[in-house]
């Protein structure tokens, strides 16, 4: 979450200055919630708790789904918004 904060002061304008630090805050947010609600066992073990529960749809669906899809898109983002932008010392890099 203060990673989200920091990203906003720093990206001031530009392109992916809005959605990358609101993608990251929602990654935050899913990581907290998923550790606050346990998983349920997966691949039967142990052997007598195969059944679903509802903290552990909350935690996989609720919340882990939905992080790991904004981490994905604030990464694809970030990458769109940057090759956009031409920055002194750039040129240096690429050749």
């Amino acid at each position: 979450m203060l990673f989200s904060i920091s990203l906003r002061r720093t990206l001031r304008t530009g392109p992916g200055a809005l959605a990358v630090p609101l993608l990251v805050a929602v990654w935050g947010i899913g990581l907290i919630g998923a550790g606050i609600f346990v998983t349920d066992p997966v691949g039967g073990y142990p052997t007598a708790a195969s059944h679903v529960t509802w903290h552990g749809q909350m935690h996989d669906l609720a919340f882990s789904l939905p992080a790991f899809v904004a981490r994905t898109l604030a990464m694809l983002t970030a990458a769109v918004a940057f090759a956009r932008v031409e920055r002194a010392g750039s040129r240096c890099v690429r050749r």
